[in-house]
């Protein structure tokens, strides 16, 4: 069940040139807009996506130095030569030629050790670090994206609270001021007050929407309208479910397995130029010669020309002062550091899981006590209208229940919608941990 509800569809939000079409004239953005926007323009998607995109050609590449080789080529030359001697007899002659010719070769290398089977295995084993960082990086722009999003929406929620507030002072005034003009002049500077707080609201505001069309790459004229609204939490997986899922999702585990599986191939490998060869090849050509390009003169004719080699090498020694066994060591403590740290990820996944389970318990308990708005609005009510109808001497008695009573209404708007962004950011926050936004 999804946790959010999207509200409107911003026809500008996703496209691709918003930067180079600044407005301030407002879009509506939801959530999964703004991770649709920001993971399409992240300099950190894209630089990932270009690594995995070159490690899959890396992997082409290897296979296709693993396969058969097969060159064709042809050629021509025309050469005129002249010779010209003169001693107790003179001689001289000029003689046309010109050679034609067509070749092929071809070779392929009888895996007999495995050689290029661990060559293919480790760029296989590249191609997947890659995805999975491109995998992390997607999870990772994609969390702090949804983290900004919901600041800024808590943001705009308070000024939209402080706004009415100031409205609501400001409507009270105007009915007092023919039943009870004797407390205008608290209200107006009441009023004066709520300005300012609504004036830092604003600022605020601006700022974690500053951070938000930053992540975003928009420009800094856009004007923004926060459109999701945050649904009430559904209950979570226990510890156990959501560490197995950290086991099975989290990129930096997989990416300790995978380097442990790089380091014992490289060990192997150590010792592959010791290991011996087998190659077959073949080579055929076929060549025209004679005067000229019309195969004519007196010197002509064909020939033609085939081979087939198979190459056996059996290194019997070598001496490299140490080389072999220092690499083959190198890989040993690679294995040893990949297995230190799968078990260091593990441990910062039950960390960071627990760290961030806090911050949830404590925002669904807050969730559980929220005071209600509805009752707090109607509490505003009563109040004012017990204010308008006192008498004139007991009148600025009653101020200080109207205000209590107006300040417990914005805190009851104002507490929900922080409750909820703290639920979320950690929410957020959780799905990074395990690895995976399918936490539920």
């Amino acid at each position: 069940m999804s946790i959010i509800v999207l509200i409107g569809l911003s026809l500008t939000a996703a496209q691709p040139n918003m930067r180079d079409q600044p407005t301030a004239e407002p879009i509506q953005l939801s959530l999964d807009e703004a991770v649709e926007v920001g993971t399409e323009r992240s300099f950190r998607i894209r630089r990932s996506d270009r690594n995995e995109r070159m490690s899959a050609e890396r992997l082409r590449s290897t296979k296709g130095l693993a396969g058969p080789r097969l060159d064709v080529g042809i050629g021509a030359n025309q050469s005129q030569r002249y010779y010209d001697f003169k001693g107790n007899f003179d001689y001289n002659i000029g003689e046309p030629s010109f050679l034609a010719d067509a070749n092929a070769f071809a070779s392929y290398d009888l895996d007999i050790s495995g050689v290029q089977k661990r060559m293919v295995r480790q760029a296989r084993l590249g191609r997947e670090l890659s995805k999975m960082e491109l995998n992390q990086a997607t999870l990772d722009v994609s969390t702090d994206i949804r983290t900004n999003y919901v600041s800024a929406l808590r943001a705009q929620r308070q000024v939209k609270a402080d706004a009415e507030y100031v409205s609501l002072i400001g409507q009270l005034i105007e009915r007092a001021g023919a039943s009870q003009p004797a407390v205008v002049p608290f209200l107006e500077s009441e009023r004066l007050n709520a300005v300012q707080t609504l004036e830092g609201s604003r600022t605020n505001a601006d700022l974690t929407l500053s951070n938000l069309r930053q992540i975003l790459r928009l420009p800094r004229e856009q004007a923004l309208e926060l459109t999701t609204e945050l649904a009430n939490p559904e209950p979570l997986p226990g510890i156990d479910r959501l560490l197995k899922l950290a086991v099975e999702n989290r990129n930096d585990l997989k990416q300790s397995q995978i380097r442990l599986q790089q380091a014992r191939i490289a060990k192997v490998q150590a010792t592959d130029s010791r290991k011996p060869s087998l190659r077959a090849s073949a080579f055929a050509s076929q060549s025209y010669n004679g005067d000229t390009f019309t195969l004519r003169g007196d010197n002509h004719g064909r020939t033609r020309n085939a081979t087939a080699v198979l190459t056996v090498a059996m290194p019997l020694f070598q001496y490299d002062g140490g080389s072999l066994a220092a690499n083959r060591n190198i890989a040993t403590i690679q294995a040893e550091q990949a297995l230190a740290d799968a078990e260091e990820a593990e441990e910062r996944a039950e960390t960071e899981i627990n760290q961030v389970m806090i911050g949830l318990n404590s925002a669904e308990e807050r969730l559980k006590r929220l005071p209600d708005v509805g009752q707090a609005r109607q509490s505003l009510a009563q109040a004012e209208a017990q204010l308008l109808s006192a008498p004139a001497n007991v009148a600025p008695a009653l101020l200080a229940q109207v205000t209590n009573a107006r300040q417990n209404w914005r805190s009851s708007v104002i507490s929900r919608s922080d409750a909820l962004t703290d639920y979320y950011g950690n929410y957020f926050r959780l799905q990074r941990s395990v690895g995976t936004e399918a936490v539920r």
